[in-house]
């Protein structure tokens, strides 16, 4: 928090981090994760992954390079981040280790056009890692936020279950989960534990009763905006977006009130208060509406469904200022009260179009402390906003959202019309569109790889060498910019390689690359010193490398370290074993680094004959 207020304002309701609920308890280690929302960061996807690696700090704002190495290499295979394609942001300028991501991110390739893939929802799996008889964890987190740095107010349900313990059964889950792993693909690899999740138990507050849970796809189940019942007798709607649809059709069972002042309450953004308000005023006329700043870094307008904040500075990962991104209803009648949270805003296109996920939860009322403190905290989130009159709004023209909305349209047509691979040609990458690209009179689109100079793609191109680099500079993640006028965005597109680059061409060269040898032998050290859980020299991961900084200081275990990462968990070993992998590329460029790399061979040879005698039939 900024400041004793901001610290004031978060206290309202109990808050738990993202990355509180990504990482796994003492003991324990993420055995699987699916990970789902309509964008993200690469500094968040680090931070996410350095989370559950039992890394990182609690807020997610520093993690180190060794971090993120294990991280890369422990969590491969485990972990997917869902997210719509086109819709990955990433630093202008940063390491190519950040290529390794596209062993994670898995984009899903909505026509933005029509709808967009904009659930946001976390389902993890623990396992302890030091006996096999102890029951997995499981974790569920379903919210508002996407996977970036956007500090703005926003709402999730995150529970915990345990197999065959007490708790409620929530068979959604299942059904999530599943629905989940099919779109990434790795619904083979999930299947076991998409029958154990049938014997978990989850941990739900007493009072609070799981009503539903839900994954709706676009052209999947028919859905609808459930209106608030007629005996509704207070309402608080949340949405920083809003259309005359969702507005009237929240209220179509519910009558006018006599009393003013009990009439629903609505909290948007003070722009699309004012934007709706020009053509559809009768239907905000049935609230009592509050108001909170934009979110400046959020989703795009609600047409092409969440917005147009995407400047000049969108590629970089900078902490943004708080708004309003929050997505959620709380209805009170005389015997209970409701609360629908999830990624929907209160529009047609999020309620009919997009993929979207939705928790309804219920409590008791009066009830017990629980419902207390939750109507208590949601009393004074209400009372933290400004009150939003009607003006005279003009439906007079707006030529900057027009042009907005016209660079809207451009960008999302290119994402969908951008279909190309990548092939390696000795040391150059070349690009090759399946078909020329149509973009407008005027508009600019640049490519490049992550860490290099973007390119110009000129119209009726087809294909594009990338500047001689190591393969292992590659990735299935190019950055691209489009530039139409004053507008201008970038984000990283899925151009995968054909074939496919493999874990001994890229992951383990660029690994080395990355770390260095001291690096390397931080890494090993504290693999076996600590299991992968501590200790180690440390840089921040997103920080140019200096070879040999530390080579010296490092102390470089012997024989006596090999013999207990055997016996340690299997985990640890596994790790290690991959670790060896990357030390076996290392080779010295300077003087200054013959000494390191003596004690590396050294070190190999034990470990070689080690494992020669313990793994012998």
């Amino acid at each position: 928090m900024a400041n004793d207020e901001d610290d004031k304002q978060a206290r309202h309701l109990p808050t738990s981090s993202l990355l509180d609920v990504l990482t796994p308890p003492t003991g324990y280690i993420v055995d699987r994760a699916l990970c789902s929302a309509y964008s993200g960061q690469c500094a968040v996807f680090v931070a996410m992954l350095a989370a559950m690696v039992r890394q990182g700090t609690a807020e997610g704002k520093g993690s180190s390079d060794l971090a993120l190495a294990r991280a890369l290499e422990r969590l491969k295979d485990r972990v997917h981040f869902l997210v719509q394609h086109g819709r990955i942001i990433g630093p202008r300028s940063a390491s190519p280790i950040l290529n390794m991501l596209d062993r994670f991110v898995v984009p899903v390739k909505y026509d933005e056009r029509k709808a967009s893939w904009h659930p946001k929802v976390c389902v993890v799996r623990c396992v302890n890692r030091y006996s096999a008889q102890a029951k997995p964890i499981w974790r569920l987190w379903i919210g508002s936020r996407n996977f970036t740095m956007d500090e703005s107010w926003d709402m999730a349900l995150s529970l915990t279950g345990e197999v065959d313990r007490k708790g409620d059964e929530l068979a959604d889950v299942e059904s999530i989960t599943r629905r989940l792993a099919q779109q990434a693909g790795v619904e083979a690899q999930w299947l076991e534990a998409l029958q154990e999740l049938g014997t978990v138990r989850w941990q739900v507050p007493a009072g609070l009763r799981i009503d539903k849970l839900a994954l709706f796809t676009h052209g999947g189940l028919k859905r609808d905006l459930e209106p608030v019942p007629a005996n509704a007798r207070s309402v608080l709607a949340v949405s920083p977006f809003l259309d005359e649809w969702g507005v009237s059709n929240l209220l179509r069972l519910l009558p006018p009130p006599t009393d003013p002042l009990k009439k629903p309450r609505l909290i948007s953004t003070m722009a699309c208060l004012s934007e709706i308000a020009k053509k559809h005023r009768p239907a905000l006329a049935r609230y009592n509406l509050r108001s909170l700043p934009e979110s400046s870094q959020d989703d795009p307008p609600e047409e092409i469904d969440e917005p147009a904040s995407e400047g000049a500075d969108a590629g970089a990962d900078a902490a943004e200022s708080r708004g309003l991104h929050a997505k959620f209803v709380w209805i009170e009648t005389p015997k209970r009260g409701e609360l629908r949270l999830g990624s929907t805003n209160l529009t047609k296109r999020g309620w009919k179009e997009n993929a979207e996920v939705l928790a309804i939860v219920s409590v008791a009322l009066p009830g017990g402390d629980y419902s207390k403190q939750l109507r208590s905290g949601l009393k004074a989130f209400d009372d933290f906003c400004s009150e939003y009159e009607l003006g005279e709004e003009e439906a007079t023209p707006d030529d900057e959202l027009r042009l907005q909305r016209e660079f809207d349209d451009a960008r999302n047509a290119l994402v969908v019309d951008f279909v190309a691979t990548q092939a390696l040609q000795g040391c150059v990458a070349v690009v090759t569109l399946q078909s020329p690209l149509h973009m407008p009179t005027g508009a600019c689109l640049r490519v490049g790889r992550i860490g290099d100079a973007l390119l110009p793609w000129d119209a009726g191109v087809t294909s594009l060498n990338l500047p001689d680099a190591p393969a292992h500079d590659n990735g299935d993640l190019l950055r691209m910019e489009l530039v139409m006028g004053g507008l201008s965005s970038e984000w990283l597109q899925h151009v995968p390689f054909v074939p496919s680059l493999s874990r001994d061409a890229r992951d383990v060269p660029l690994l080395h690359a990355y770390l260095g040898i001291d690096g390397v032998i931080s890494l090993l050290n504290d693999s076996l010193t600590a299991g992968g859980n501590g200790g180690g020299s440390r840089r921040p991961w997103n920080k140019p490398h200096t070879a040999g900084a530390s080579v010296q200081t490092i102390p470089l275990l012997g024989i006596e370290a090999v013999l207990s990462s055997w016996v340690r968990d299997k985990e640890s070993l596994s790790e290690t074993q991959r670790i060896v992998e990357i030390a076996r590329k290392c080779e010295a460029t300077s003087k200054k680094e013959e000494k390191a790399i003596q004690q590396l061979k050294a070190f190999l040879t034990s470990w070689d004959a080690i494992e020669q005698e313990l793994i012998k039939p």
